[in-house]
């Protein structure tokens, strides 16, 4: 982490790197929430990492909890990135 930590009242871009093997279940549980946040996947540079990129606004409660949910499944794998917008 880059010593930055998701704030509830400033607009961010969380950028979370997980396993591969795991982004199905984090679409799934996307979808499920019905989209709580906007997000982009992409392949990571790092192989075997997948990028999770969220754009989080002042009023995104939902997609800062989906954000830590998808942080938890990785397991202590995540790689987190947090820069204001």
């Amino acid at each position: 982490m880059n010593g930055e930590e998701i704030g509830w009242n400033k607009p961010q871009r969380v950028t979370i790197g997980v396993p591969s093997k795991i982004v199905p279940r984090i679409m799934d549980e996307w979808l499920y929430r019905d989209a709580p946040v906007a997000m982009t996947v992409r392949r990571a540079k790092t192989k075997g990492l997948t990028l999770l990129i969220m754009e989080l606004g002042k009023e995104d409660a939902k997609g800062m909890i989906f954000a830590s949910w998808c942080i938890q499944q990785a397991g202590g794998t995540a790689k987190v990135d947090i820069k204001p917008l």
